[in-house]
């Protein structure tokens, strides 16, 4: 997740009104993981039968956003550093195999919904 968290903020880069990328790349992967999560709640709810309350995802949300703040937000720097200089061939396979994880993403979530 770090380093897709870092694919994130060199995407964000690029816009040149974004002031703190490094967070938005952080709430976007957030977002990306609760999506993985509701598909999950809808498949296990179709198959169980039990229906999780909203405040449920609001405690999911909140406790998402702690584990990711802090394991990813909080050594972002140490994270920068480390794939700063990385390969051509490694920079490829990582914008592959972020995107595959995106778009299968949001297709299970449209899916499932």
């Amino acid at each position: 997740m770090r380093y897709f968290h870092y694919k994130l903020f060199k995407l964000l880069l690029i816009v040149p009104t974004n002031v703190t990328p490094a967070f938005n790349a952080m709430l976007i992967l957030i977002t990306i993981q609760l999506s993985n999560l509701f598909s999950f709640f809808n498949i296990f709810k179709s198959y169980s039968g039990i229906d999780l309350y909203h405040i449920h995802y609001v405690a999911i949300y909140l406790f998402l956003f702690l584990i990711n703040y802090l394991y990813i937000y909080r050594y972002r720097k140490e994270t920068q550093r480390k794939y700063q200089n990385e390969s051509k061939i490694r920079r490829h396979i990582g914008s592959l195999a972020f995107g595959v994880y995106v778009i299968a993403s949001i297709v299970v979530f449209v899916k499932t919904k």
